[in-house]
């Protein structure tokens, strides 16, 4: 049984692949880094693991960032690494839970508010342009935390 977060990767790299035939080679690519911290301002190094999703409602692109030992990541749209192409994203960061229990039955809790999973609860929203392009996100952490 998949969990909700690997349907979503799925779902994602599926429409990576629907753009890469559509687009050819990649161009009009934009290079984008990222880091993630904590409203804090700690570097958000607890979220190892996860993506980053940037998705684009008129042209239909998505775009992923695996996110580093230190919550930084760099995004890809059809190779890694590539960049994203420019316009206005909604963006989701989508938390690793490995399992909690040998049975797989239990996730181990978040460290990240659950709103930050859906692309219209995030709240986030960023401008890709033409060139490089570096973006930070503040997080807040799970209430359980």
């Amino acid at each position: 049984m998949f969990s909700r977060n690997r349907l979503q990767w799925c779902r994602l790299v599926l429409v990576s692949l629907g753009l890469a035939v559509a687009t050819g080679c990649g161009n009009g690519l934009s290079p984008v880094a990222g880091a993630l911290t904590w409203k804090d301002g700690s570097p958000a190094k607890e979220l190892s693991g996860g993506q980053v999703v940037f998705e684009e409602a008129i042209k239909h692109v998505s775009s992923i960032g695996m996110i580093g030992n230190d919550g930084t990541f760099t995004m890809s749209t059809i190779k890694p690494g590539d960049g994203v192409p420019t316009g206005h994203y909604q963006v989701a960061i989508l938390e690793h839970r490995p399992n909690a229990n040998a049975a797989g039955t239990q996730l181990v809790p978040a460290k990240l508010d659950l709103k930050y999973a859906d692309l219209n609860s995030s709240g986030l929203e960023i401008d890709i342009k033409p060139g490089k392009n570096s973006v930070s996100f503040a997080l807040e952490r799970a209430k359980n935390q």
